[in-house]
């Protein structure tokens, strides 16, 4: 997912802020989210997160895992 300036969350279709997080689809696919969505996310653990909006639930994954997985450490 390329990001540019009117870049939204995956989850709530908010526009991205300075701070955004992984969300792992858990089908080989890592989208991006707001703070909000990644809290309820982290809160929801391994039953995962079902947005709104409908899509695939989203999981919790940390910065570092994906910098392990990727060797990419920016977002």
């Amino acid at each position: 997912m390329a990001l540019t300036n009117d870049s939204r969350c995956f989850a709530c279709d908010r526009k991205l802020g300075r701070n955004l997080y992984p969300a792992d689809t858990r089908d080989a696919q890592w989208v991006y989210v707001g703070t909000e969505c990644y809290k309820r996310i982290k809160a929801a653990g391994e039953a995962g997160y079902q947005p709104p909006l409908g899509g695939p639930r989203l999981y919790y994954i940390t910065r570092e895992m994906v910098t392990a997985k990727t060797g990419q450490s920016r977002f």
